[in-house]
């Protein structure tokens, strides 16, 4: 007989890196994305095995391009869906996939735990400042000329993209709340495995009481914090394709981060050590959970299980993680947590560390890392605020959008209808 699932134990949050569903190389067929989901599946389900309470998250860049690039090349044919209904698109695909097979995965456990998926939207500021200044490329690329027609006759934003063409480039605002946020805790409390928030989730403004989606692209991990926030979860396990955390990376002093307080990693990214486009979201993500009380950790697809005992990855903690405490959001938004490590994890002082990299060595003592071999930082670097976190406000929530936001035809919309992310 299969064993029921825990309604109540330790919840973890865990965001999915591109790797888990589409490797490098790879031309991202469905016999490709659903094998390497499998396997990242077959992870996940020993936690649940284990106890744990699983809120799945994950990426959806490559889905989303490839939705985009069908749009453009069929586009006389089908009429072409927006960016955010492509970004539901695209939650709905791999979500099915991940479902599937976290369910067979559970079943040969021998766990007896629905899995469920939630397309879930998740909201913006209208009023963001990334709307004044659209960064991030989707899409096929363009010649120039293609771009420059596409800039005046649908208003949207076009940048070129390192000397290989023309790309779309949409803003990546600040997560401000996750909508569907009392079912997926409804979900979790009832036993239920929840895949959700995929790709950040869907971006939608709030105005005048009514939601409506807008063309941006939400950091996954930094929405996987909010979750992870809002539902008082004991860890946040963010897994990439690196085993831990670097400083110096790709240098002869290369080193790898074990356990770390917040302040100790918040200083190493002031210096510079995590690219913005990499690992520097990731450390974001983790530093804000990690103010809320809880135990972050970065970790390898291929070491979930060890990495949530404390014996892989590189584990975040509050400085003070004996007595640090999390206000849990729960519906009357006040109950009080338990301190945020995680209760498998190890703080400090742990055996057997795993030291990486060419150069620099590492000790710990008293329960703190200490890292030989400083360096300077950078001009222009800032570190990891944790502010941009807190519970969201609903008045910045429910602003007008910017004015002279455009539909995709290139004519100026109100508030009340749908809402371009490209801000004139």
């Amino acid at each position: 007989m299969a064993a029921p699932a825990r309604k109540t134990g330790r919840t973890v949050v865990v965001a999915l890196g591109g790797n888990a569903i589409l490797q490098p190389g790879q031309l991202g067929t469905f016999e490709e994305q659903l094998f390497n989901i499998d396997g990242a599946m077959r992870r996940i389900a020993a936690l649940a095995a284990d106890g744990w309470r699983v809120v799945l998250t994950h990426g959806n860049g490559p889905q989303v391009g490839n939705l985009l690039i069908q749009n453009a090349l069929a586009a006389k044919t089908v009429a072409p869906m927006p960016m955010d209904v492509c970004g539901a698109m695209s939650q709905g695909q791999i979500g099915y996939l991940a479902a599937q097979t976290l369910a067979n995965h559970l079943a040969k456990r021998g766990v007896d735990a629905p899995v469920v998926t939630v397309v879930t939207q998740v909201a913006v500021d209208p009023a963001d400042k990334a709307f004044e200044n659209p960064t991030k490329p989707v899409g096929p690329f363009y010649t120039e000329g293609d771009a420059r027609r596409m800039m005046l006759e649908e208003g949207v934003a076009m940048k070129e993209d390192a000397g290989r063409g023309w790309r779309r480039v949409v803003p990546s605002p600040e997560p401000r709340e996750i909508v569907e946020l009392e079912a997926v805790r409804d979900l979790v409390e009832g036993g239920c495995l929840v895949v959700c928030s995929g790709g950040g989730g869907v971006p939608v403004v709030r105005s005048r009481g009514a939601l409506s989606g807008i063309d941006a692209v939400i950091d996954k991990d930094l929405a996987a914090a909010l979750l992870a926030r809002q539902l008082g979860a004991d860890a946040l396990l963010i897994l990439t394709d690196v085993p831990k955390a670097y400083i110096h990376y790709g240098t002869p002093e290369q080193e790898a981060l074990d356990t770390v307080t917040a302040s100790q990693m918040r200083a190493y990214a002031a210096a510079g050590h995590f690219k913005a486009g990499s690992m520097g979201p990731k450390v974001e993500a983790c530093l804000r959970f990690v103010d809320a009380g809880g135990e972050s950790v970065i970790a390898s697809l291929t070491e979930v299980k060890e990495a949530l005992a404390g014996r892989a990855g590189t584990h975040i903690v509050p400085d003070d993680a004996s007595g640090a405490k999390r206000t849990r959001a729960g519906r009357s938004g006040g109950a009080q947590g338990k301190a945020g490590a995680s209760p498998k994890a190890r703080v400090g002082g742990r055996k057997g560390g795993g030291e990486a990299g060419a150069g620099g060595g590492k000790s710990e003592a008293g329960g703190k890392t200490e890292v030989r071999g400083k360096t300077k930082a950078e001009d222009g670097k800032t570190g990891a605020s944790g502010t941009a976190d807190k519970a969201p406000k609903r008045k910045a929530a429910t602003q007008k959008p910017p004015r002279g936001a455009r539909r995709r035809s290139g004519k100026t919309i109100d508030s009340s209808t749908r809402h371009s992310a490209v801000a004139e």
